[in-house]
């Protein structure tokens, strides 16, 4: 995405993984973009939520900041990930995904960094705790972040992820307070 930490991060997991022996495939599960026709409804409903409910989080023009962020961001380091990413897959949805899985005969699979934990920033946050994956396929987080110390989870999201961290062989997070909300919740 348009973050330099993260292309950073995964540029250097990637090259310890290679240098451990490993061949490694970075999945880019790509933005669902919201239909032309319902764009307005989404920008009027932000715009109720942020100015008469008072939820000061919310970005009214989500999809108009990251496409201009997206496009400054990739002129400086579109070369770097051309050069230094050499085996990238998009999909876009969670059967895509589950369908490479099945293709590429995954090891394993690693979820970080950044905030792929917060809610806010995720079409569907379950696809962040691996659901997609088969039940025999090894699951490791590294250095994923909430990126906030208080619980953004609705119950149902709670439920979901509880039951999918459980399936991880071994879960590091960011920040203390990332391990204090999973062991809490």
């Amino acid at each position: 995405y348009n973050n330099y930490g993260g292309i950073v991060q995964a540029y250097a997991l990637t090259r310890v993984l290679k240098q451990m022996g490993h061949d490694v495939l970075l999945l880019d599960q790509e933005f669902k973009n919201i239909p032309a026709w319902k764009y307005p409804l989404t920008v009027a409903k932000r715009t109720v939520l942020k100015y008469l409910f008072g939820k000061k989080d919310i970005d009214i023009f989500f999809e108009l900041r990251r496409k201009s962020e997206r496009h400054i961001v990739n002129q400086f380091v579109q070369d770097f990930i051309d050069r230094h990413f050499e085996k990238t897959r998009s999909f876009r949805t969670p059967k895509q995904l589950r369908d490479g899985i099945d293709e590429y005969k995954f090891e394993a699979l690693i979820v970080g960094s950044d905030q792929i934990w917060r809610p806010k920033y995720c079409f569907d946050i379950s696809s962040s705790f691996l659901s997609f994956a088969r039940p025999y396929t090894r699951k490791i987080s590294y250095a994923p972040s909430f990126g906030t110390s208080e619980k953004e989870y609705n119950v149902e999201q709670i439920e979901t992820c509880k039951k999918l961290i459980k399936d991880f062989k071994a879960v590091s997070v960011r920040e203390d307070s990332g391990a204090i909300l999973c062991q809490e919740y």
